[in-house]
């Protein structure tokens, strides 16, 4: 049964560059998650900005927004606070206000995996200090 997922950036980039040594475990575990992918504006800035000099895999974001691939979840003001006091809580690790957006909205959507090939989501934990559910290479 496909499952949801917060996806995150390296997951994305990974499927996009062929170069990336991820490629090939990003491709089979996204035929595990279903559509649409759960994610921010955050992580797909981060997305962009490390494909920026891959046209074709910016063309297939484009191509992938277009079908409905993913759903932005929202930002609110509210949001932002939490997502900024998630950090300051991370600090030593330290905490990108991207991985800030989906330890908030796993609070959100629980029922969803984090599709990630970042480490520091097995250290990041829920407010109630249980861990994240991960979708990653190392997760069990």
């Amino acid at each position: 049964m496909k499952h949801a997922v917060l996806l995150d950036t390296g997951p994305l980039v990974a499927l996009l560059d062929r170069r990336d040594q991820w490629h090939a475990w990003a491709k089979d575990a996204a035929k595990q998650v279903r559509l649409p992918w759960l994610t921010t504006e955050a992580i797909l800035t981060e997305a962009c900005f490390l494909l920026a000099s891959h046209s074709d895999a910016l063309k297939q974001i484009e191509a992938y927004a277009s079908r409905g691939a993913f759903q932005l979840l929202p930002l609110t003001a509210d949001a932002l606070r939490t997502a900024l006091s998630i950090m300051r809580k991370y600090a030593d690790v330290p905490m990108s206000f991207a991985d800030a957006s989906l330890v908030l909205n796993s609070e959100l959507q629980p029922q969803a995996s984090i599709f990630t090939l970042d480490s520091d989501f097995s250290i990041y934990r829920r407010q109630d200090g249980t861990p994240l559910q991960l979708l990653a290479p190392f997760a069990a």
